[in-house]
């Protein structure tokens, strides 16, 4: 259901993932947030109504290293070259405290941003469940294939800094209510994302351990929804696409 990464034996496959990934020319998510953050940033203009001893703030070029430092596997030196910024300057912002903050407040906004983006696939993954599975005669859902997820502001995703994707994981698994039966799907829509993108970020241990908070979802919904048989199979369903994983 989930087309696998591109590599370089199938780029020249017309009808290869990296070929259709190509020809679209929206932005991925990534280079919509650092833009925006970029351009809704206002960089303090010297001292005015700041008191003596307070942090005057980030300049323009401070603050969009703060960004590619904390989102992107970029090298201090690519960073330096492409901001047009000393590579020993950059050496020392990064060690300051204030700075690694920064990096670590972008990286939790991001993955927010990540998660309301996958949110929105769920969204669509049970408009379906309802507007065309659960309409089907019960011994045709079984059968009905899963809608293609598409994952294309995602195709930047190997320039990620690894660290992103346990911020990601952290804001799906720790900071959501994903209990929440509402948020089932996620969790499927969430293990084909990390299966396509990122195969070799998290150990097998991590890996299980994903599947297996989200089959105990699947299965604490199932003991809950009494005689809905339809909704039923369709959890079932999702339940026997991960277990395939």
């Amino acid at each position: 259901m989930i087309p696998k990464p591109a590599t370089k034996k199938n780029l020249d496959k017309p009808n290869s993932f990296v070929v259709k990934l190509v020809m679209i020319k929206e932005k991925t998510l990534l280079q919509t947030f650092i833009e925006n953050y970029s351009k809704s940033y206002h960089p303090p203009i010297g001292r005015a109504g700041i008191k003596r001893g307070e942090k005057i703030g980030y300049s323009q070029v401070k603050y969009e290293a703060s960004l590619y430092s904390a989102l992107t596997s970029k090298t201090l030196k690519d960073i330096a070259i492409e901001l047009k910024v000393k590579y020993g300057v950059l050496k020392l912002w990064r060690i300051e405290k204030d700075f690694q903050a920064l990096i670590e407040q972008h990286r939790r906004h991001f993955s927010g941003f990540v998660w309301g983006a996958l949110h929105k696939k769920t969204g669509k993954l049970r408009d379906y469940a309802e507007d065309v599975l659960l309409k089907k005669d019960i011994r045709e859902i079984w059968d009905t294939k899963l809608p293609s997820i598409n994952f294309d502001e995602f195709r930047d995703s190997a320039t990620y800094n690894p660290k992103v994707f346990e911020s990601i994981y952290h804001r799906i698994f720790v900071e959501s209510d994903y209990k929440s039966h509402e948020l089932f799907p996620l969790s499927f829509i969430f293990l084909n994302f990390i299966k396509v993108f990122f195969p070799s970020v998290f150990s097998i241990k991590l890996w299980k351990e994903i599947k297996i908070i989200t089959i105990n979802q699947i299965r604490m919904f199932l003991e809950e929804i009494g005689d809905s048989k339809k909704e039923a199979l369709f959890y079932l369903k999702l339940l026997y696409e991960m277990e395939k994983m």
